[in-house]
C-alpha cells in the first residue's frame, strides 16, 4: 500500500524513494471511505476533500501523481482523507509513466482508460470525480462545481493542473454567504422572492437584505447572474456578499458598495483565469442603500429600481439599463460586474419623506411585467406581498405572451421605509 503522508517532516517519502513511486508510510487509525461514507455529513465531505486535495497538490509537487481516487482507494482518518493504491501511481515527467495495461477506475482519467502517458492534471480529474461521488450536485457549492468542471475537461491541456489558486475560494464556499431572506421592524419592511422559471435549468438570480441595528442604515439588492449554468449564480452571489460586508463596516456606505462592487468584478477576473475560463461570467446588481433619509440606488447593468413615494399612484423607473441602444433585441448587457472594466452607476435623494416604497428585480420580473402593463394597473400601496406579485406577471404571460417569452428567471425586491422615533432603537433579526 502507498501512502503520501505530509505529516511526516521534511525530507518527504517521495524524495527519500528517488524515482520509485513506492512511497511508503503507515497510516493512521480509520478506515477506507467506502466503508465509512454514510457517517459523513455533506460539510465533512467537503472538508475531506478539500484535505484530500491538498495533498495531491502536494504530491504533484514532488512529481508523483495518484491517478485513481475512487473510495475504495481512499483511507479517511477523522475528517483528514489519504490517498491509497497498489500500483495506481505514475511520476510525473517520464515518457513512459503509464500505470501497466489501459484501465478505467470508477474515478480514473480517461488518458488512462486509453493507455497514455499520465498528465500534471491527470490527479484532479480523479479528485473531481470522487467530489461527484461523494456530494450530490444541489448539494455542491457554486464555487466547487465551477472548479469540478474545469478539472473533468476531457482533455488534459485543457484541464485544469492545479488548485493552488482557488483553494481559498472552496474553502470559503463551505459557509454561506448571503441571506435571502426579508427583514421587518418600526423602520419598514423588506421582502423578497425569486422564481427559476418554466424552461430554466438553474437559477441564477440572487437577493439579500441588510439592515443595522437601529434600522437607519440597510441595503437590499439583487443580482441576475448572467453566463449559464452555474458561472451566473456565483457571480451574483459574490456581488450580493460583497455588498452586504461593505454594509456591516463602519464608513461610507455608499462608497463601501460601489468598491465591493468592483472588486467582485476582479475577483470574478482572477476566478476565471485561474479556472481558464472561455465562458462568460458575470452578473447585473442592483441595490437600494439607506441611511437616514438619504437614498441611493447603485446598478450596473439592466436589473432595475422603481420608485413611489408616499402617496404616489404607481412606481417610476429611477434607473437606467445598461442594455444595446436596440433595446436588448440582441440580447446581452454593455455594462455588468464580468471581470472587466465596470460602470457602476448611482443616484441619490436627500432629506427623503419616509413612506416611500421601492421594487428591485431582475430583467425576468420587469420585462414581462411591462408587457402586460403590470405598473401602470397597479398601485404601490396594493403590492404587499412579492410571491403574489410574481405569480400575477406569470399568470398574464401564459395567458398573453409565448412560452419562450417566459423563460427566464425572475426576482422581485420590494421594500418599505417608515419613519423611526426620534431617539428610537430598533433590533433587526
Amino acid at each position: 500500500m502507498f501512502l503520501l503522508d505530509d505529516a511526516r517532516p521534511a525530507p518527504s517519502p517521495a524524495l527519500e524513494h528517488g524515482e520509485s513511486s513506492n512511497v511508503v508510510a503507515v497510516l493512521p487509525s480509520g478506515a477506507l471511505l467506502s466503508t465509512s461514507l454514510t457517517e459523513l455529513s455533506v460539510r465533512e465531505r467537503l472538508v475531506g476533500l478539500l484535505d484530500l486535495a491538498r495533498r495531491v497538490e502536494r504530491a504533484r509537487r514532488e512529481q508523483l501523481l495518484w491517478l485513481d481516487l475512487s473510495p475504495d482507494l481512499v483511507w479517511r482518518s477523522g475528517s483528514a482523507l489519504y490517498p491509497v493504491a497498489v500500483w495506481r501511481v505514475a511520476r510525473l515527467g517520464l515518457a513512459d509513466s503509464v500505470v501497466g495495461e489501459p484501465w478505467g477506475g470508477a474515478c480514473s482519467p480517461p488518458e488512462c482508460a486509453l493507455g497514455q502517458p499520465a498528465s500534471a492534471s491527470s490527479p484532479l480529474f480523479s479528485w473531481a470525480r470522487l467530489a461527484q461521488q461523494l456530494v450530490g450536485p444541489t448539494e455542491l457549492p457554486g464555487v466547487w462545481r465551477a472548479v469540478l468542471e474545469a478539472c473533468l475537461r476531457t482533455d488534459p491541456l485543457e484541464r485544469l493542473a492545479s488548485l493552488e489558486e482557488v483553494f481559498e475560494e472552496l474553502e470559503a464556499a463551505m459557509e454561506p454567504t448571503i441571506d435571502p431572506e426579508g427583514r421587518e421592524g418600526a423602520w419598514g419592511r423588506v421582502a423578497g422572492r425569486s422564481d427559476r422559471g418554466p424552461l430554466r435549468s438553474e437559477q441564477e438570480d440572487r437577493w439579500t437584505a441588510w439592515v443595522g441595528a437601529d434600522g437607519a442604515r440597510g441595503l437590499a439588492a439583487v443580482a441576475d447572474g448572467m453566463g449559464g449554468g452555474v458561472f451566473g449564480g456565483l457571480a451574483a452571489e459574490w456581488a450580493l456578499a460583497g455588498l452586504v460586508q461593505a454594509s456591516e463596516a463602519p464608513t461610507d456606505m455608499v462608497d463601501a458598495c460601489r468598491q465591493a462592487i468592483l472588486a467582485t468584478s476582479r475577483r470574478i477576473q482572477r476566478f476565471r483565469e485561474a479556472l481558464q475560463l472561455l465562458e462568460c461570467m458575470g452578473t447585473t446588481v442592483v441595490a437600494l442603500i439607506w441611511e437616514g433619509s438619504g437614498r441611493t440606488v447603485l446598478h450596473a447593468g439592466d436589473s432595475r429600481a422603481y420608485r413611489a413615494p408616499a402617496g404616489a399612484p404607481r412606481f417610476e423607473l429611477e434607473t437606467r439599463d445598461h442594455a444595446p441602444v436596440d433595446g436588448g433585441a440582441t440580447g446581452g448587457v454593455t455594462n455588468a460586474v464580468d471581470g472587466g472594466e465596470v460602470l457602476v452607476e448611482a443616484n441619490s435623494w436627500q432629506a427623503v419623506p419616509a413612506g416611500e416604497r421601492w421594487l428591485l428585480c431582475s430583467d425576468g420580473f420587469w420585462s414581462p411585467a411591462e408587457t402586460v402593463g403590470l405598473f401602470d394597473r397597479t398601485a404601490p400601496e396594493d403590492v404587499n406581498d412579492p410571491g403574489r406579485l410574481l405569480a400575477s406577471v406569470r399568470q398574464a404571460e401564459e395567458e398573453q405572451l409565448s412560452l419562450l417569452q417566459i423563460a427566464d428567471n425572475a426576482t422581485v425586491v420590494l421594500v418599505e421605509l417608515h419613519p423611526l422615533q426620534e431617539g428610537r432603537k430598533e433590533t433587526t433579526e
